[in-house]
């Protein structure tokens, strides 16, 4: 996939393209998701745009489903949101856009990307992925009746309150029961105790 004449390596660029007249906007925007810029304002100041500027963007790469717009689980409204997060829909893109795109000249020196990989793949990869994978467990353990509870609605929560921390991995309501259900996801080689 790292080889330039590997086919995972033009991949991006024939389904942008594919959709889109012109690809250099929409691959700053996905490459700035993909570095971490989930909020609009961060997102637009990371561009050096105005808010304003990048909503129709966003919205046309929602559409062709490249991005996705995230709330916290509580959002009555969430197409009307202000507490929106936008992510990279598929891993393979998200993977593409952080370790290959900004590289792409010097892919024939591989050691590059390999050398990135092993510097911030766990952290800034795996467990942002390990947290859509507890979603789909807890779904799946609540449908085979292993959890006792009846989900509505599952996602996560967040808040931007004064050190813009407060964040909750698995977030879900039963309200059939009134109840909900909270988790926290976190990717270690070794168990973690109560307090984290």
């Amino acid at each position: 996939a790292l080889s330039k004449n590997g086919f995972l390596y033009e991949e991006p660029n024939f389904l942008l393209k594919d959709e889109v007249q012109s690809a250099v906007n929409y691959f700053s925007i996905i490459k700035a998701i993909a570095d971490g810029n989930h909020k609009l304002g961060k997102l637009a100041g990371a561009l050096g745009m105005e808010s304003s500027q990048l909503t129709p963007y966003l919205s046309t790469l929602i559409d062709l489903g490249f991005l996705v717009k995230d709330t916290p689980f509580t959002e009555k409204n969430p197409e009307k949101s202000r507490k929106g997060l936008y992510f990279v829909s598929d891993n393979f893109m998200r993977f593409w856009f952080r370790y290959v795109y900004p590289y792409k000249l010097e892919l024939d020196n591989r050691q590059i990307v390999l050398d990135e990989l092993a510097k911030d793949f766990v952290q800034k990869f795996v467990a942002f992925t390990y947290e859509d994978v507890c979603k789909a467990i807890f779904a799946t353990l609540c449908r085979d009746g292993k959890i006792p509870f009846v989900p509505s609605t599952i996602g996560s929560y967040w808040l931007n309150d004064v050190n813009n921390d407060t964040q909750i991995d698995v977030a879900a309501v039963d309200h059939q029961n009134k109840r909900v259900f909270l988790g926290e996801c976190k990717y270690h080689n070794k168990p973690v105790d109560a307090p984290v």
